[in-house]
C-alpha cells in the first residue's frame, strides 16, 4: 500500500472516530458520573461470559485502571501495547488491576478483538461493553480512554486519547497515592 493511500486511510479513520465519539462532548461533561458518590453498577462481560460489575470490583480496595478501546483504533492499539509492557511493574509495585474494555463490539467484534489481542501479544483478560452501559454511564466519548479508580472508588485520573507520556503521569499519580498511604 502506498504512503499516500495509507495517509488517506488514516485520515478517514480519524474522521470517522471524531464523528462517532466526538459529538456533544460539552453537554456530556456536565452530567454526573458517580451515583451517590459511588460508581455505577455497570456490567461488563468477558469472552467466557463471566460478568464483572464495576462498582463491586472497585469495592475490593484495589486500585483499578480501565482502558476503554475499540478494535479499529490505532491509538488504542498503541496504548494497549504500552500497557502490556508496563503491566508487570504496575501490578507488582502498585497492586494495580488493569481492565481493558472493548466498546462497540458485536459477536463478530469479539473475534476481531481477540485476534487483534493475539497479534499484539496483549496479556489481559478483555471485557466487553456490549450494551454500551459503561460507555454511557461514564461518558466515554473518545478512545482510548483511561480511567483510574483509587482504592476508595473515586476517579483519581482520567485521560481521553493517547500520548505515551500519559502513563508517566499515571505512574506519578500512583507513586503519590502509595506515598500517602505509607505515610510519606
Amino acid at each position: 500500500m502506498s504512503k499516500a493511500l495509507q495517509k488517506i486511510l488514516y485520515l478517514i479513520i480519524c474522521a470517522a472516530s471524531l464523528c462517532l465519539y466526538g459529538h456533544n462532548l460539552a453537554a456530556q461533561d456536565n452530567q454526573p458520573r458517580l451515583k451517590n458518590n459511588k460508581l455505577y453498577e455497570t456490567v461488563l462481560v468477558d469472552s467466557n461470559h463471566q460478568k464483572l460489575i464495576i462498582n463491586q470490583l472497585v469495592s475490593k480496595g484495589k486500585p483499578v485502571l480501565f482502558i476503554f478501546f475499540t478494535d479499529w483504533c490505532a491509538p488504542c492499539h498503541a496504548a494497549m501495547d504500552t500497557l502490556t509492557y508496563l503491566k508487570p511493574r504496575l501490578e507488582s509495585e502498585y497492586n494495580l488491576q488493569i481492565i481493558p474494555v472493548a466498546l462497540n463490539t458485536s459477536k463478530r467484534g469479539f473475534e476481531v478483538v481477540y485476534s487483534t489481542a493475539k497479534l499484539h501479544h496483549w496479556t489481559f483478560n478483555i471485557y466487553f461493553d456490549g450494551k454500551d452501559d459503561a460507555k454511557n454511564s461514564y461518558r466515554i466519548a473518545e478512545v482510548p480512554h483511561l480511567m483510574f479508580i483509587d482504592k476508595e472508588g473515586k476517579i483519581a485520573y482520567e485521560k481521553r486519547g493517547f500520548d505515551p507520556n500519559d502513563f508517566e503521569y499515571l505512574e506519578l499519580v500512583l507513586k503519590a497515592i502509595k506515598n500517602k498511604e505509607e505515610g510519606g
